[in-house]
Formats: C-alpha cells, sequence, structure tokens
C-alpha cells in the first residue's frame, strides 16, 4: 500500500511541474485539473481516484507552484486553486 502511495505521489508531482504554471489571478478547479490528470496519466498506470487524488494534490500543489493557493467552498462541493493556470497542451506529433 505504501509503495503503490510513493508512486502515486511521484506521478501526481510530475504531473504538476508538467502541466501546472504559476498564475497570478487565475483560478482553476480541482475537477478540471483532475480531468487533465487523467488524459495526461499513462495507460499503463492505475487511476488515482477522486478523493486521493485531491488529497494527496493538495498537499503538494503548494510546494511545487510558487504563491498558489488552495480555497475549499464551506459546503466542500469546490476546490479551487487560485494564481495558478493548466499549462496549453502540447501536440502530438504525428507521423506521416
Amino acid at each position: 500500500m505504501r509503495a503503490q502511495a510513493a508512486r502515486e505521489i511521484g506521478s501526481l508531482s510530475k504531473f504538476i511541474v508538467e502541466c501546472l504554471e504559476p498564475c497570478a489571478g487565475n483560478s482553476i478547479t480541482l475537477g478540471s485539473i483532475y480531468l487533465r490528470y487523467l488524459h495526461w496519466r499513462p495507460v499503463e498506470e492505475e487511476q488515482m481516484g477522486t478523493y486521493a487524488f485531491g488529497e494527496r494534490f493538495k498537499r503538494l500543489v503548494v510546494r511545487l507552484v510558487p504563491n498558489c493557493e488552495i480555497h475549499i467552498a464551506a459546503d466542500r462541493q469546490a476546490i479551487v486553486v487560485w494564481n495558478a493556470r493548466l499549462k496549453p497542451k502540447r501536440r502530438k506529433k504525428t507521423t506521416p
């Protein structure tokens, strides 16, 4: 169980570094970030559930994206990351 958690944290850290960047005044929901993660993760990697993703993400993002802030609505229906944005998706090269 610990080995799996360590792998997930490593993968999530890589995702945050590759796909998020500081952006003053911008905000993005955790749901949007999770959807990008689902498309980003390698197919052979086990999918992390939404709860595990949210808990691990909240601990890591404040360390890896300078000046970002986590805001959680009182009813816990929305988690928003302030001062960050998703980087534009890279287009995959296609071979002729």
